[in-house]
């Protein structure tokens, strides 16, 4: 899906969700998303 997005900040989400969902930390997947821990926390709930 992040590969297919047109909006690269929904992509870059995208990947952070994924690494979460494959076992990373949240404190660790953040950064690969360029996003903050806090907001990967709200984008999971």
């Amino acid at each position: 899906m992040a590969a297919l997005s047109k909006n690269a900040n929904q992509s870059r989400r995208l990947l952070s969700l994924a690494a979460v969902l494959d076992g990373m930390s949240r404190t660790e997947a953040a950064p690969t998303g360029g996003i903050d821990r806090q907001t990967l926390r709200a984008e999971l709930a």
